[in-house]
């Protein structure tokens, strides 16, 4: 596969950032153009050049793949026992924390819905199905560092 060729997942995602009014076009092209090079998703590249939030990058995804998107604040009550169920450096190394299990399903927040390593390490640590929420980085790491240091107390 050449370099220049886009993944369909960045397409969407920059004709959606676009459409959404998150990007002009002058900033699409940068962002295309620098992406060979810098080996990085669109969205995470959008917002490491300050075009667009983590928050407004979930948003997206989540309008984008129809999954909830959820805001995870510092106030959110976390199911430990939940979290409890993947181990922090998964949960840090895949972004994501488990917030709740019912039966054999458990919800997982994650930044990137479509990361099919973290999807299949949590079925195989939990020996449940998922439910996909979309929730900004920054929140993902907020709340690992609250759940697995709450509860190592």
């Amino acid at each position: 596969m050449p370099e220049q060729t886009l993944k369909a997942t960045d397409r969407l995602i920059g004709q959606a950032l676009l459409e959404e009014g998150l990007l002009n076009e002058e900033q699409l092209n940068q962002l295309l153009m620098a992406q060979p090079k810098q080996k990085q998703r669109i969205g995470e590249a959008a917002v490491k050049l300050g075009f667009l939030t983590e928050a407004e990058l979930a948003k997206i995804l989540a309008k984008l793949y129809n999954l909830p998107y959820r805001e995870l604040s510092d106030d959110d009550e976390l199911d430990f026992t939940a979290v409890g169920l993947v181990p922090e450096t998964l949960a840090r190394r895949y972004e994501l924390i488990v917030v709740k299990k019912e039966g054999d399903c458990v919800t997982v927040a994650m930044a990137d819905p479509l990361d099919v390593r973290a999807i299949d390490a949590v079925r195989l640590e939990t020996r449940c199905r998922l439910s996909k929420l979309v929730v900004s980085r920054a929140a993902i790491f907020r709340a690992i560092d609250r759940a697995y240091h709450a509860s190592a107390r």
